[in-house]
């Protein structure tokens, strides 16, 4: 029940912020290129981390052996066992850290063309990805191995994973369908709402799905049969 307060006076805009499962860890990026890793526990900087320069902890221990250059990270989620990070990484495939030494575990698919939008689930065991020429892809993150999504009338707007990786969101220009996501041989698509949605949202189970309308209010349906449980009207 504490409370902890970081004063960022001199770290410009805070564009992206992740807890560990455990929460003991806060990492925020500030910037286009830096990102600092927090002990919850003692709101004390851990690690300090930029692109363009390498990594130092905070007590000055050089971590740039580990650091690459990168283009952009649509997304980064922590594992479950809040050790490791994971993240896509634009035109460069998916990677995982050791989030206490800052060195790279894993690569899948280097020279994969990963898309500009991706979602990672919080159980950290899928990643989702929209490529350039509109396709969806699922990833496993434990085996490396990945499936696409059959085509669907339209171009993607955007996606979202539940929280434990199971259910996909897909929101076209007219419509969301889910897909199943644990039988990457047999994807099976059902259509969810007819509703043109700008951000969607699944809960961690998968069982409900919010959207916001193109007039700006949050509709929440029941993901299995699509029926509408809450509308929130901006602005109340």
């Amino acid at each position: 029940g504490a409370l902890g307060t970081l004063i960022a006076r001199d770290e410009g805009i805070l564009s992206s912020i992740e807890l560990s499962p455990a929460g003991d860890l806060l990492a925020f990026q500030t910037g286009a290129s830096v990102v600092k890793l927090v002990d919850t526990r003692e709101w004390r900087s851990r690690y300090t981390v930029d692109t363009t320069e390498g990594a130092s902890s905070a007590g000055g221990a050089s971590l740039r052996r580990f650091m690459v250059s990168v283009k952009t990270i649509p997304a980064v989620a922590f594992l479950a066992d809040g050790k490791t990070v994971v993240g896509a990484v634009e035109g460069g495939g998916i990677k995982q850290w050791d989030a206490r030494t800052g060195e790279t575990r894993k690569v899948f698919a280097p020279d994969a063309e990963t898309g500009s939008i991706a979602e990672i689930s919080k159980s950290g065991a899928v990643l989702a990805d929209i490529t350039s020429d509109e396709k969806v892809r699922i990833w496993n993150l434990e085996t490396g191995s990945h499936s696409e999504l059959p085509s669907e009338a339209g171009p993607v707007q955007t996606i979202s994973l539940s929280g434990d990786g199971k259910t996909l969101a897909v929101a076209y220009s007219d419509r969301i369908v889910l897909v199943k996501t644990d039988d990457p041989s047999n994807l099976k698509i059902r259509p969810a709402v007819q509703e043109r949605a700008a951000r969607i949202a699944l809960s961690f189970d998968g069982s409900l799905l919010a959207g916001v309308t193109a007039e700006g209010d949050v509709k929440i349906w029941k993901a299995a049969d699509g029926t509408l449980q809450k509308q929130l009207a901006a602005g109340t």
